[in-house]
């Protein structure tokens, strides 16, 4: 498995009830079990983003310099991310010894959903692929398909492990991804990998059921 590491949080201030101290980190290594990935070093945290105090994520949107009463510029917000990518890189590197090659986006956000600057995403992207050979952002099960394209892609679907699973329910999750023979048949005896496209869906007692929200169906 692989834990992808906030090296701020994890390294620099030593963890705590929620992030991995590096004892912890270098005992995961030492099973053989784990691999260490990067997690960035400051983006697991929520930034002032304009002047009234409204406060999102690190790496999608410009911060807000209280002192000088502005944005970002441009330049300003591509040299914080690079810096963040590359350092978090590094951290790892000089406390474990290992040299690291995929980075996970905190939140799934690679710029993607910016609120106040529409080219957060190529910059992102750009920093990411200087750095780091994959990067992984979040399939939400039952929202998104968890399987991934053969085409090469250097964005790659990330699968959180739940703390109740067991082996079977990590295949089964694999599984319900994969390509369906048509015809397609489901008795719904369990989720074998619906997704709705709006309004919410549930799989009980045989049968698919579709519930509307207040303001639309569902489907």
């Amino acid at each position: 498995a692989v834990v992808f590491v906030d090296t701020q949080h994890s390294i620099s201030l030593g963890g705590n009830g929620y992030y991995l101290s590096p004892k912890e980190l270098t005992k995961m290594l030492e099973s053989g079990h784990w691999e260490i990935q990067s997690h960035s070093r400051m983006a697991h945290s929520f930034y002032p983003i304009d002047k009234e105090g409204n406060v999102g994520t690190f790496l999608g949107n410009k911060f807000w310099l209280q002192d000088e009463e502005r944005l970002e510029t441009d330049e300003e917000f591509e040299a914080r991310i690079r810096v963040d990518l590359q350092g978090s890189k590094s951290d790892i590197r000089n406390t474990f010894g290992v040299d690291i090659f995929s980075f996970a986006y905190p939140f799934g956000d690679f710029g993607r959903d910016s609120i106040n600057f529409p080219d957060a995403e190529r910059v992102v992207l750009a920093a990411a692929r200087s750095f780091y050979e994959m990067s992984f952002y979040q399939s939400w099960t039952r929202r998104t398909f968890a399987s991934n394209y053969p085409d090469g892609s250097f964005l790659i679907k990330r699968i959180g492990v739940r703390p109740y699973w067991n082996s079977n329910n990590l295949l089964k999750v694999l599984s319900i991804a994969e390509d369906k023979n048509l015809p397609y048949q489901d008795d719904f005896t369990s989720f074998n990998g619906w997704n709705e496209s709006y309004g919410k869906i549930s799989i009980e007692n045989g049968s698919m059921i579709l519930y509307s929200n207040p303001k639309i169906g569902s489907s």
